[in-house]
């Protein structure tokens, strides 16, 4: 059915043996076509059958988070596969050739993460010890050399000697590293803990202290100078303890030789340090290297490997353990039942096990999920509809018609042939240069999944543009023009006789005086068809849904009735537009009549028309809107009052013929190999029908609230297309007004000046690009995904499904590696594998 109905589903049940269950799942997960019901919904999670290996696989992950946190802080790159399916070939070639079990990958993957985070654990700890001592070093080492010049000062009251050797007579010292934010405080603290008997000095270290997180730390060496006392250096001490500052011992005596020996320290340290990082590096390398057979880094290969794993054993926790057996039900598309049961039965002969039980269901009550084959051109407008809502099962999908109708209806809108042209041509690079792009990861990369999208929204903004004749303000002439000067002194134009004009509006237009109320009326009235024409397809797919879901009563007393109503009054407008377009008015004796008066003399005057207002003949089209009038009343009561108790008697019906018959038959379509019925019904509850309900209140009330809501809708919703006129008129007033004041004053002046052009030029560019090509297209694309949303899907969309989400190895790499598009194909040699089991 393509995109227009989405696949249809069976439900199946499965049944695999314990013993061979990985086998299985692993089959399941490379063929996409099975989407898993959760049959263990209402058991804790942890109390399911494989939470323990889930918490060893979340424990796998974290590891390899913290070892990618490692390589990226040593700048190493990691290579993840070209797609999936390189990956998966390359663990179907390593099972073919290794004699372990598959399933057996894990716990040696497991194992040899643990090994390397420990050992990077305990390297990277010596690491930020050593970097720490590094630091501690780089402090001792400028506070030594600070603090002698400090102290030698003629500050403190001491005497220089001969020898060079400075002393301080009767004074105390304490010298240390805080932190440069913390200056005023310290000092105002020390000040005031000493009573003004203490001096503290400060000198900036100049270069920042680099952390082992790489943070850089402005530092601020202190001296502190008292006279000698245990109480105040006491005092001194806590105080210093209190801002975190590392205090250091510095001699009175032999400052020289506690220097070089912080140097000699320094350099050791500085070696051990960097043969430790090499250490680590080696060890990150060895698991980040690229592997040569399939082109992509040792980590990535293990980190796709426990995801999936990870996946296959969620998976399984759907299933529901019964002795030596996990039973499971699951939706699958009815194309795919024949591949999927003749895969299992090939896996049986192959594995030499007993083949898993793959049944269908034909009798249930489910809900079945929404599955269509996209392709990356429709993704995109999928995604719209999706956003309101996943399409119900088999519903009329209107992502078909968003193809077409989203970027016409924004063309319409934004209609203008040189801006058109620029969002072309954006969207031709992007298709183009899509995989050069992609590559790239630059800014034009955020744009590539609504490539499709911009591309066809340029080229109905061009389109309407030539049908305005509208680039950037200025008419274009594709041929003779329809009107001409008589003589030159003549204001008016002469029409030529039977003239049309090659394509488009004629430029003549846009320089007449009454341009703006021409274009006016001409795009109100092409607003108004094109959403009652819109509205009219959505009651449409209401039609074509009760064919689908053989609901007769929803086509006899909606679609029926709904459609009379919108074309019995807005559907004759337009047909009053179109005969009011293709009389020539020229030759009748009258002026041309005014549409809205028309209508609202439908209701007021029942049909009722002055010779005047007349648009065709007057004893024809009165008769005609009074019949129209009476059919539309009509129609109202018909769509209230008469499905509820339609609704009422079929259940009414069911209840009296229900009797348990439906359920014994699909006990009977459900029997499995155990052939205890009581069994059968514990295992298989969920899928049996619940007990009916029906309320004719809230029935009567919800028929009520669909009948205003259309009514008053459609009459809304009518006027709510007039933004098609409303954004086209802003668009075409802001480009004639940004060109009038730019471009069009500069090459209006007496004597043009190049250089005020050539600024007025990039003027113009910069508003067009800020307004007219960034904000003017946002607003076009939320008005048109309005009108899609609101009045054209709420005719007949509900929106109520959910999406087939299959068990897919294929879907579930891709989020990890979003940007893999191919395929490739390799040869893996077991030798040099990624993973070297």
């Amino acid at each position: 059915m393509g995109i227009f109905r989405s696949e249809k589903m069976g439900l199946y049940t499965i049944t695999i043996p314990k013993d061979s269950c990985w086998e299985v799942m692993e089959e399941l997960g490379k063929m996409d076509s099975l989407h898993f019901i959760d049959l263990n919904a209402n058991e804790q999670v942890f109390s399911r059958t494989f939470s323990n290996f889930i918490k060893r696989a979340d424990e796998a992950e974290r590891r390899i988070r913290y070892i990618e946190t490692e390589c990226e802080r040593f700048k190493i790159k990691l290579k993840q596969p070209e797609s999936p399916d390189v990956f998966m070939k390359a663990i179907d070639e390593m099972t073919k050739t290794r004699k372990k079990a598959a399933s057996t990958f894990f716990d040696e993957i497991e194992n040899e993460l643990q090994d390397k985070e420990n050992f990077l654990l305990e390297q990277t700890k010596k690491y930020h010890e050593m970097h720490d001592h590094y630091n501690y070093l780089i402090e001792y080492k400028f506070v030594l050399s600070k603090t002698m010049e400090i102290l030698t000062r003629d500050t403190f009251g001491r005497y220089t000697g001969t020898n060079e050797e400075e002393k301080l007579i009767a004074f105390n010292y304490i010298a240390g590293v805080i932190n440069s934010e913390d200056q005023i405080r310290f000092k105002r603290m020390i000040f005031r803990a000493t009573r003004g008997n203490a001096v503290t000095v400060f000198e900036d270290m100049g270069n920042p202290i680099e952390d082992f997180e790489g943070n850089q730390i402005l530092k601020t060496i202190y001296v502190i100078v008292f006279k000698e006392g245990e109480t105040i250096r006491q005092k001194v001490i806590r105080i210093c303890d209190s801002f975190s500052s590392e205090r250091f011992d510095v001699p009175k005596n032999e400052i020289h030789q506690k220097q070089e020996e912080v140097e000699r320290k320094l350099t050791d340290t500085q070696n051990l340090m960097q043969i430790t990082k090499d250490e680590i590096k080696n060890a990150l390398l060895s698991i980040a290297g690229v592997t040569p057979e399939i082109n992509a880094s040792r980590l990535e290969l293990q980190k796709w490997f426990v995801v999936k794993e990870k996946s296959l054993y969620n998976t399984l926790n759907y299933l529901r353990p019964e002795n030596m057996l996990f039973r499971g039900v699951c939706w699958c598309p009815l194309n795919m039942e024949q591949p999927v049961y003749s895969r299992l039965q090939q896996l049986a002969t192959e594995k030499n096990i007993v083949g898993p039980q793959f049944n269908k269901i034909k009798d249930h009550d489910l809900n079945p999920p929404t599955y269509f084959r996209k392709s990356e051109f429709v993704d995109a407008f999928q995604g719209i509809v999706d956003t309101y809502g996943t399409p119900k099962y088999r519903e009329a999908n209107p992502g078909l018609f968003t193809i077409v109708t989203f970027p016409f209806l924004f063309g319409v809108m934004f209609g203008d042939a040189c801006h058109g042209l620029i969002l072309l041509g954006i969207g031709v690079v992007l298709c183009w240069k899509k995989d050069e792009i992609e590559k790239g990861q630059g800014i034009l990369a955020g744009l590539l999944g609504a490539r499709w999208l911009l591309l066809l929204m340029g080229f109905f903004a061009t389109f309407n543009g030539f049908i305005y004749n509208d680039f950037a303000a200025v008419p274009m002439n594709f041929g003779n023009s329809c009107y001409y000067w008589e003589d030159n002194t003549t204001i008016a134009l002469i029409r030529r006789p039977n003239c049309i004009y090659a394509f488009g509006m004629d430029p003549v237009w846009n320089m007449s005086s009454n341009s703006l109320a021409f274009l006016n009326s001409f795009k109100m009235k092409l607003a108004v068809i094109l959403g009652v024409s819109q509205m009219a397809l959505g009651v449409f797919m209401k039609c074509l849904n009760s064919i689908e879901f053989g609901k007769w009563e929803d086509f006899v007393f909606e679609f029926v009735p709904q459609m009379l109503f919108l074309l019995g009054y807005f559907g004759y407008m337009d047909a009053m537009i179109f005969v009011k377009w293709l009389k020539n008015w020229e030759d009748v004796d009258q002026e041309a009549p005014t549409i809205i008066t028309i209508l609202v003399n439908i209701p007021l005057k029942f049909g009722s028309v002055t010779q005047k207002h007349a648009l065709y003949n007057k004893s024809i089209m009165e008769p005609f809107g009074a019949a129209m009038f009476i059919l539309i009343i009509c129609m109202i009561p018909l769509m209230l009052l008469i499905k509820p108790y339609i609704l009422k008697s079929r259940f009414n019906q069911q209840v009296a013929s229900m009797g348990g018959a439906k359920e014994v038959a699909t006990l009977e379509s459900l029997k499995g190999d155990e052939g205890d019925q009581e069994l059968q019904k514990r295992r298989l509850s969920l899928l049996l029908p619940k007990d009916p309900e029906f309320h004719m209140s809230e029935i009567f009330i919800h028929q009520i609230i669909e009948t205003i809501e259309f009514v008053l809708g459609t009459i809304s919703n009518t006027a709510s297309y007039l933004r098609l006129w409303a954004l086209s008129l802003a668009h075409a007033e802001l480009s004639e007004v940004f060109f009038s004041y730019s471009m069009k004053m500069a090459l209006n002046m007496d004597t043009p000046n190049p250089g005020v052009i050539f600024a007025l030029y990039f003027v113009l560019a910069g508003i067009t690009f800020g307004v007219l090509l960034c904000m003017d297209p946002l607003e076009c694309f939320l008005h048109a995904l309005r009108l899609h949303w609101v009045e054209f899907q709420n005719k007949f969309y509900k929106g109520d499904g959910y999406p087939f989400e299959p068990y897919s190895y294929k879907t579930l790499l891709k989020s990890v590696n979003p940007s893999s598009q191919t395929s490739l194909t390799i040869n893996c040699s077991q030798q040099n594998l990624l993973f070297q089991l």
